[in-house]
């Protein structure tokens, strides 16, 4: 409240600042059940109210069949952190092919969506850009192979069809998650390709444009080798 709600890109909802609890579950549990984790979300109300900003948009990620649970406990929607892996086939080594996961996500967002509207909770997507972990596992890494931006744009577009028209809001893990090899941030191997997916997906900003590269100095000057 103090730091952040204020700022005019904060997220909300309706005018109501967001806030995404990762693990709802061990709150349930710590307070007794749904009834107590219902009176600790209102008393964070509370606060909001007294720094003169309307009641927090509680999200939780959860399992969407979980949803009333999750609304008794005193939440508003529900998402997840990333669907994954799924149960597409896989490699010998682990290692999937992300046009596999495309179905996947396809069958998780629908069942998930009728689960969390039964339960009286909006829903948001996740949309995953994949996971390439060799930066920090080495040998031990596991990949979804053929993540193209062509495919992460059909996937995009599935998802469209899957957003709440309650919440209106999709998800995108992730923004920079080098170490896990999901990101949209552009990169030397992509360009600027899985951003001009999104733009391309879900605005009206299509056409031509021009992107924003930093010079080789500018590069240089953050730059920091990784070992």
């Amino acid at each position: 409240c103090e730091h952040y709600f204020a700022y005019p890109e904060y997220l909300r909802v309706n005018g109501r600042p967001v806030v995404m609890i990762i693990h709802p579950d061990p709150i349930i549990e710590w307070h007794g059940g749904p009834d107590g984790s219902r009176k600790v979300l209102d008393a964070m109300r509370e606060v909001a109210r007294r720094h003169g900003y309307p009641d927090p948009y509680f999200m939780c990620l959860g399992l969407a069949d979980r949803s009333r649970l999750y609304k008794r406990a005193g939440y508003d929607a529900i998402t997840a952190y990333a669907l994954g892996w799924g149960d597409a086939p896989r490699h010998p080594n682990g290692d999937c092919e992300y046009e596999d996961l495309v179905p996947e996500h396809e069958r998780l967002w629908a069942k998930a969506l009728k689960d969390a509207q039964t339960g009286g909770l909006a829903y948001m997507p996740p949309v995953w850009t994949g996971w390439d972990d060799y930066a920090r596992a080495r040998d031990r890494c596991h990949r979804t192979r053929n993540n193209t931006a062509a495919r992460f744009r059909a996937l995009c577009e599935i998802g469209k069809r899957y957003v709440d028209p309650n919440l209106n809001m999709l998800i995108i893990e992730a923004w920079n998650e080098w170490g896990e090899g999901g990101f949209l941030e552009p990169s030397k191997e992509r360009g600027f390709s899985f951003l001009d997916a999104v733009r391309d997906v879900f605005t009206s900003a299509r056409g031509p444009h021009q992107d924003s590269v930093p010079t080789p100095a500018q590069v240089a000057s953050y730059d920091t080798p990784l070992t």
